[in-house]
């Protein structure tokens, strides 16, 4: 027989199973397998986010591009002798360290056998380049030195785009053309012509993004770029939706007036200026073989290399974490539900004689049928792990999603019932009560 002890336990064993366990490790095995896919969550929240991802902000530079921009030619718009203007790049960028002013001092350097690299430190004012205020060059014995975007360039001289020169509009719409960056030089405020920067497209960004559609997430391009150049890639990209003249405070605006519409939102990015858009988007999707410190700490998932497909995998492995953690749910009500219909009955036999009546399991004693219950409660989450790693193949198929939630609440209804008797009938035969 069991001790007294036992009977003063019958309401603290009906108490409904916790597997709030289950629903944890559901989410750690999803975080493992998409950390073997190169995918690193640095926050749960984003599994939640990702299911229901609609829109999905991809920064230009570094991520739909090399990241690596080079300086392939320059077009002269003014009269300024050759040894001049490779005099103007070269002072304009011996000090910018960034990618693009690397790349147009070693142009200078190879281009100009000459070229005069003397430099009087003490009449030398370097201007860096800011994503505020995408503008650099310097101040150097009366000459005012700057390059920049179209729109910088043109906030510097206080004129609008249109109002530029016929030739400087034309030759920036040839650099775009063939996506590439055109940068304007002016020297005392006259422009002397434009830098040609060019970045390659990333292997197979086209098909990325293309399938990044197909599974009914949209795309938009941001980026510091004119528009001109902006419509050309994204054109050429086939993305119908872009930002031009991005700065970070822009991308940041922009993710706030789509989640103020109630849209999901993912911005992908690598660069110092991706930060703050990264840290506010429900999902910051940012790289780790070429990002920033500052854009791996701001993003919520870090992927460990340049791949947009990523993000797919990213949402389909979430959806079914979600599945599962549905099918466990429901599993659990059902199972709790059965098992209240089996002992509560048995419960209260002695005083409502009349519910014995649904003791339809033919349950030999409450004591039985109360141990059957425990021994049932510790079986069950073990028993349940398989469904946790059970391969759901076709996850945008609503029907079939339904269907295993479904198979769950009807397997928590019959197995308590089935094996609560089958454990009942062990433990009655080998007289343990």
């Amino acid at each position: 027989m069991l001790p007294n002890f036992w009977h003063t336990q019958h309401l603290t064993i009906t108490l409904p199973t916790t597997i709030s366990t289950l629903q944890k490790v559901v989410v750690y095995n999803g975080m493992v397998k998409l950390a073997e896919r190169n995918i690193i969550v640095q926050d749960q929240v984003a599994f939640d986010n990702a299911v229901d991802l609609d829109i999905v902000l991809l920064d230009k530079t570094g991520t739909l591009t090399v990241g690596q921009r080079e300086m392939v030619n320059f077009k002269l718009t003014s009269k300024t002798d050759e040894k001049d203007y490779f005099r103007y790049l070269y002072l304009s960028s011996i000090n910018d360290n960034t990618e693009e002013g690397k790349s147009i001092t070693a142009f200078a350097i190879k281009n100009y056998k000459d070229l005069d690299k003397k430099i009087n430190l003490e009449l030398y004012d370097y201007l860096p380049f800011l994503a505020s205020n995408p503008i650099s060059g310097c101040n150097y014995n009366n000459m005012e030195i700057r390059k920049g975007s179209l729109q910088s360039i043109a906030n510097y001289l206080g004129k609008t785009i249109e109002s530029f020169p016929q030739e400087v509009q034309s030759i920036v719409k040839e650099v775009a053309k063939t996506h590439g960056t055109p940068l304007i030089l002016t020297v005392n405020k006259k422009i002397i012509g434009i830098i040609n920067l060019h970045d390659s497209f990333r292997k197979g960004v086209v098909k990325q993004i293309r399938s990044i559609e197909s599974s009914g997430i949209a795309t938009i391009m941001v980026t510091g770029d004119n528009a001109i150049t902006a419509s050309y890639i994204a054109k050429k990209l086939g993305i119908k939706n872009f930002y031009a003249d991005c700065t970070p405070e822009k991308k940041l605006e922009v993710i706030r007036s789509l989640q103020e519409k109630g849209f999901i939102v993912g911005m992908c990015g690598d660069g110092l200026n991706d930060a703050l858009a990264l840290a506010q988007a429900d999902i910051g999707y940012t790289f780790e073989d070429r990002g920033y410190v500052h854009s791996i700490l701001a993003g919520n998932i870090v992927a460990k290399y340049h791949n947009l497909l990523g993000i797919i995998e990213l949402k389909n492995e979430c959806k079914k974490i979600t599945v599962r953690k549905g099918a466990i749910t429901v599993y659990s009500i059902a199972s709790d539900l059965a098992k209240y219909f089996i002992i509560v009955p048995a419960l209260f036999t002695t005083a409502f004689p009349s519910l014995s009546k649904l003791n339809i399991m033919q349950f030999q004693s409450i004591d039985s049928i109360l141990l059957a219950s425990v021994i049932f409660n510790g079986l069950i989450i073990p028993s349940l792990l398989p469904l946790i790693s059970y391969n759901l193949k076709n996850v945008q198929n609503k029907t079939y999603l339904w269907r295993i939630i479904l198979l769950c609440g009807f397997g928590g209804i019959v197995s308590p019932l089935l094996f609560i008797k089958l454990i009942e009938f062990i433990i009655y035969k080998a007289g343990l009560i």
